[in-house]
This record gives structure tokens, sequence and C-alpha cells, in this order.
């Protein structure tokens, strides 16, 4: 993205005669928005000393802090005034390098708001928090090593992609198994209940069918002795 301000990078010298000066109506610009010379160069130094921080510490590694966000942090700590910030001044050339840097970095800055407002104005989540890291290492290769490294990291990525689908296929067929377990269980316990329930009736039967044969016996024993008692008390009574 960049700004459109529609300026036009030429310079009248004090001859009358104009000429290309990019990096000088830069800088006049920086030091009208700023107030002081002395104030941009300050910026200037701190800029160039977080690029020094992160060349030394982190190596540009990937997915760490870029320095111009770890400018942009100072900044925002100090609420824009670095005069109390201690850090060694760079030279001339390099505050010259970092003068359209910075040009730059107020341009992204500027558009960052314009644009978190007008996401705020349509209710959208505005967030560039993952643009404040390195996506690579900043090491410069040749176009075949350079495929080479996407090639391993798409392959790493397709990798990890295939992990993580077996990990969810596995889950997915841990939980199925419970299910079928539950089920299972469920079926056989409803099968041993109904085994008890048939073993319940049989005894049941069973046991009514061996009172119904001692009631018969004993109905068969109380009938011979009534019919003896009805034979003897007509033979007693011919008598």
């Amino acid at each position: 993205m960049h700004l459109q301000l529609g300026d036009i990078w030429m310079y009248t010298d004090s001859k009358g005669r104009v000429s290309s000066a990019r990096r000088k109506i830069i800088k006049d610009l920086l030091i009208n928005d700023l107030g002081s010379e002395e104030i941009l160069n300050k910026q200037l130094d701190v800029l160039s000393d977080c690029h020094r921080y992160i060349k030394d510490s982190t190596k540009k590694e990937e997915g760490t802090v870029r320095a111009d966000a770890l400018f942009g942090e100072l900044l925002e700590q100090c609420n824009g005034d670095l005069s109390k910030r201690d850090c060694p001044k760079a030279c001339a050339s390099e505050r010259s390098v970092r003068t359209e840097e910075l040009w730059r970095l107020k341009n992204m800055w500027t558009l960052k708001e314009i644009a978190k407002e007008k996401a705020k104005q349509y209710g959208v989540n505005y967030d560039i928090k993952d643009s404040m890291y390195y996506k690579t290492d900043g090491v410069h290769r040749s176009a075949s090593e350079y495929e080479m490294q996407q090639g391993v990291k798409q392959k790493s990525k397709e990798l990890d992609a295939g992990k993580e689908k077996l990990a969810k296929e596995k889950k997915k067929f841990e939980e199925y198994k419970k299910e079928e377990k539950k089920k299972l269980d469920k079926r056989d316990k409803e099968v041993s209940d109904a085994e008890d329930k048939n073993i319940l009736t049989k005894l049941e039967l069973r046991g009514k069918e061996k009172k119904l044969a001692k009631d018969k016996t004993k109905f068969e024993k109380d009938k011979k002795a009534s019919l003896q008692q009805i034979n003897n008390s007509v033979i007693n009574f011919r008598k």
C-alpha cells in the first residue's frame, strides 16, 4: 500500500535550477512535520539503533519482531518524544538511508489509522499485529534455492496437515469405538436380562407343576380315603 500524496520530487536551488531531489524534499517535509532537524536526527538515530539491535540479537529470524515495529513501539511508549532515549548517533550516510525509511513508516502509520477508522465505521475488527514480524529470515537466495526452500516448507505444511487430519480421524475412531461398545454393552445387558427373565419364568412354571402334582396326589389320596370311608359305612349299615 502507498499513501498517494501527489508530491513531485523536484527541487529548485538558489540559482533557479530544477533537479530531482527526492531525499532532500522528504527530509524537509519530515523536519516540518516534527518541528526541527534535531528531533528528526534523534528519530533516525533510534531507528538505526533498532536495526542494529535486530541484526545483532535475532539475526532477522522468521517470526521475530521487525525493526520498524520495534521503533514504532518505542515511539508509542514515549509519546513521540525520543529526546531522553540513550543510543549511539548514526553516521550521516546511515541517517540519509533511514530518512526514506522513516518517511515510508509515517506514511504506513497514517494509512493504518485511516484503515482502522474506516474499519470501525463498518464494524470490522482490523488487526495488523501479524505484520509486526518477519516473514522470512532476510537471507537472499537464488531462484533454485528459493524454490527448494518453498518446496520444503510446503511439504512440511502438508505433513503437519496430514498429522492433524490423522489425529482427528483417530479421535473420531476412538469416539466411534466407545459408542459401539456402549451399544454392545446395552445389547448384552438386554439379552442377559431376557435370559434371566426366561430362567425365572421356567422356574416359576416348574414350581407350579410341582404344586399341581402335589395337589393331585393329595386329591387322589383324599378321594381314596373318602371312598374307603363310604364303603365302610355301607358295610356297617347292612349289618
